[in-house]
């Protein structure tokens, strides 16, 4: 009896170990679900761009998931990195003088002494007929920077100012003045309710002059008296990151207020705007994210990051667009929700801004090469390229084609075999308990003295 019921336990341990085995054998989990063939180079350190088609694939924040390959099937050294763009400007904003053409006893007269020193030429700063407003900067400030804008300040209660004709010049002495061309004036409108403006005078080019006038005839008198504060804009050069845009799509949350996006893991989101292909669109509303200490089975907490407004209209000076949201650095989310205050319109689809990205590796082994990428395994981690190969010049290889090389399991799927297992070893469990019982039971009854 008990060579019996060992006998039948191992055979019972045994099938529960066959089925288990078999069971994951007939789940395998790929590594990588998705490769790119690679353009032949002849340099051993080369690069290559990384399309968001190669980005968005990818289920790891760190890259992991990326490696390249050679004929062997061989992971290479690689590193992913940014891609360093030409040189952009990076602005400082300081607050400056100003004189309204309304203040001729500010302004005052200039005395010019004649090269000879004999005759004194007076030279009044009014100008008959014009409404005009002299900006005044410290030659000093900013380290001596061109400036290349203005901001204005004025009063709330400025409802409507849309100049189109004002005359822009430049001066270092208050008497000889140049026009200096400009992309775009200040404005503030009413459309659909909503307050829309824009206080910058931006120049087509950097001025260095010590003084800025605006004249003409109408169109300073509604800003003069709510004017409260001219600052300048600075700007130096630097180099930033080049950004792409990839479009995505807002899909309905399941209370039907919202509307949800979920980026790519791997995704460095740094902008936001929405497309507006014609003009007319208005979008207002709210932007949130989801903490990252959520957890599957609790309710998520969404704080708001901002109050947004987009917009594409056309007024009497031209077309105006709204600039794109910024995403804060601390954001690290990957799970955004929108709520907008008109939920009756069109929900448009979303563009996110990323800084390019390359993959350099070094050409070890044979060729061809080829990217391999997308996996929710572990991945083991390959030698990475130090800082002075990132920065060194290096070939470029192009993404000749993507292709999916294996199907991706949907996750939910395992739960049925999850609890499969579970319930085997349960009912092995179970079993053996109950033949332990039987075993005690016919022992005890065996032990007892015959009567």
């Amino acid at each position: 009896m008990k060579l019996g019921f060992i006998g039948f336990s191992a055979l019972l341990n045994l099938w529960f170990l066959w089925v288990s085995f078999a069971s994951a054998a007939d789940t395998p989990i790929p590594m990588y679900y998705y490769e790119a063939s690679l353009s032949s180079g002849s340099n051993s350190l080369q690069r290559v761009d990384l399309p968001d088609t190669v980005i968005a694939k990818l289920m790891q924040e760190n890259y992991q998931d990326l490696q390249v390959w050679n004929a062997d099937e061989q992971a290479v050294p690689s590193r992913v990195q940014s891609v360093d763009s030409v040189v952009n400007e990076v602005q400082q904003r300081h607050v400056l003088s100003f004189f309204r053409g309304n203040e001729p006893e500010e302004l005052g007269t200039l005395l010019r002494l004649s090269a000879d020193g004999a005759n004194v030429t007076a030279s009044r700063l009014q100008q008959a007929g014009q409404q005009y407003l002299i900006v005044q900067r410290d030659p000093k400030l900013a380290d001596g920077l061109p400036m290349s804008a203005l901001v204005f300040d004025w009063q709330a209660h400025l409802q409507q100012w849309l100049p189109q004709s004002i005359q822009v010049e430049s001066s270092q002495n208050l008497l000889d003045w140049q026009t200096v061309e400009v992309n775009s004036l200040p404005y503030v409108l009413q459309e659909n309710g909503m307050t829309l403006k824009n206080p910058v005078l931006k120049f087509a080019r950097p001025v260095n002059a010590r003084f800025i006038r605006l004249s003409s005839a109408h169109e300073l008198a509604v800003l003069l008296p709510q004017l409260q504060q001219v600052s300048g804009i600075f700007k130096h050069k630097v180099q930033e990151k080049t950004l792409h845009w990839t479009r995505l799509s807002l899909r309905l949350a399941e209370d039907a207020q919202h509307w949800e996006l979920d980026l790519p893991p791997a995704l460095p989101v740094q902008q936001w705007r929405f497309v507006m292909p014609q003009t007319g669109d208005f979008y207002q509303g709210q932007w949130f994210t989801r903490l990252d200490s959520y957890q599957p089975g609790r309710e998520p907490r969404w704080p708001l990051q901002s109050h947004f407004q987009q917009y594409r209209l056309v007024t009497a000076s031209g077309e105006k667009q709204s600039s794109p949201e910024i995403v804060p650095s601390s954001s690290h989310s990957k799970h955004w929700r929108f709520k907008f205050d008109n939920p009756s319109i069109n929900v448009p689809e979303i563009e996110v801004a990323w800084p390019a990205l390359e993959l350099r590796f070094i050409a070890q082994g044979k060729a061809p090469y080829k990217l391999v990428f997308g996996s929710d395994d572990v991945v083991e981690s390959t030698a990475v390229l130090g800082a002075d190969l990132a920065r060194m010049e290096a070939e470029t290889v192009n993404i000749k084609a993507i292709r999916q090389v294996q199907d991706i399991p949907e996750k939910r799927k395992t739960w049925p075999l999850v609890w499969g297992l579970w319930l085997v070893l349960g009912m092995g469990v179970l079993l053996l308990l109950w033949m332990a019982y039987r075993l005690w039971s016919e022992m005890d009854q065996s032990n007892k003295p015959a009567e």
